[in-house]
């Protein structure tokens, strides 16, 4: 299955100007999605976590986002974003973090 990115600015940074997007879309380079170490369950046992469903998200379904945080254990959090809130809304994505911070 190829799961190559053809239009970067449609798929990862469509909460943005296709201008603002430039510098990012530029600086995307193309590799390879590898497993991370396994780190055992220190982080599902001591640790709650929270996930920002990103529901603009064009990467990743946001089915798919919400089954792979609940099979986390996380605590949901819905944004009207994209893939990159923290670049195309960063703002408004600091605010929903302190938001959830101030909820723990």
């Amino acid at each position: 299955m190829d799961a190559t990115v053809t239009s970067p600015y449609d798929v990862f940074y469509n909460g943005m100007s296709p201008e603002a997007a430039a510098p990012f879309v530029g600086a995307l380079d193309a590799n390879r999605a590898e497993m991370p170490p396994d780190v055992g369950d220190l982080w599902r046992t001591k640790i709650k976590g929270t996930y920002f469903l990103c529901k603009n998200d064009k990467a990743i379904l946001p089915e798919l986002q919400r089954l792979e945080a609940e099979d986390c254990g996380m605590e949901i959090v819905q944004i009207e974003m994209d893939h990159c809130p923290f670049v195309s809304q960063p703002g408004e994505f600091a605010e929903e973090l302190h938001k959830a911070l101030q909820a723990k």
